[in-house]
C-alpha cells in the first residue's frame, strides 16, 4: 500500500476492512478530548518513523465521523490503540513516547490477548449489529426525509388499531348472545 507522505493512513467506515490484511496499528482519538492532542502528535511522529524505517507495519488513524465506527470497535475510552495482524485484533495500552509505541509494535503486542469473538469488529455478531443499526438509520431517514411517509404510517397504524377495537367489540357482542 502506498503512502507517499510518510504519514499515517486515515481509515473510515468505508475503508476499515483494509486492516484485515497484513499488520496494522490503529489509533482512535477524538479532537474533542484533551488527552488526544498530545497523543495525536506522538502518534504522527511514530507513523512517520515507522514509514521511514520501511517496516511491514501499517500505521493508521480511524476517522470517528460515523456512529457505526464507535459501535464496531467498542469505543468506550480514548485514546485507544488496536494492533491487527491478519484480522486478529488486540487492544494495546496507550504509550507516551515514540519508543514505547515501537516496543508495542515490534514485541509487546504478543503479550496481549486477542479481543473476544463478540468484540471482533469483523465478527459475525458485530456485522449483524452494524446491519441492524444501518437498517434503523435507513428507516429513520425514510421517515424524516418525507413527512408524508410518517403521516401515512401513522394513519395505517391508527386504522389497524381501529380494526382491532372493532374486532374486539364484535367478539364481545357475539359472546354475549351465546
Amino acid at each position: 500500500m502506498d503512502n507517499p507522505q510518510n504519514e499515517k493512513f486515515i481509515l473510515d467506515e468505508d475503508t476499515w476492512e483494509l486492516m484485515l490484511h497484513d499488520e496494522w496499528m490503529i489509533s482512535f482519538c477524538s479532537p474533542l478530548i484533551t488527552t488526544c492532542f498530545k497523543f495525536d502528535h506522538i502518534w504522527s511522529k511514530f507513523a512517520k518513523e515507522m514509514r521511514l524505517q520501511h517496516t511491514d507495519i501499517n500505521v493508521a488513524i480511524m476517522k470517528l465521523e460515523y456512529s457505526q465506527t464507535f459501535k464496531r470497535f467498542s469505543l468506550h475510552d480514548m485514546p485507544l490503540i488496536l494492533h491487527v495482524k491478519d484480522g486478529i485484533f488486540r487492544k494495546l495500552p496507550v504509550a507516551n513516547s515514540v519508543e514505547e509505541f515501537k516496543e508495542l509494535a515490534f514485541a509487546k503486542w504478543r503479550d496481549v490477548e486477542p479481543l473476544s469473538f463478540w468484540q471482533q469488529p469483523n465478527g459475525v455478531l458485530m456485522s449483524a449489529y452494524i446491519r441492524y443499526i444501518r437498517a434503523i438509520n435507513s428507516i429513520y431517514i425514510w421517515l424524516d426525509v418525507s413527512y408524508e411517509n410518517a403521516t401515512w404510517l401513522i394513519r395505517i397504524g391508527l386504522l389497524l388499531i381501529l380494526a382491532m377495537i372493532v374486532t374486539a367489540i364484535c367478539g364481545i357482542c357475539t359472546s354475549k348472545r351465546d
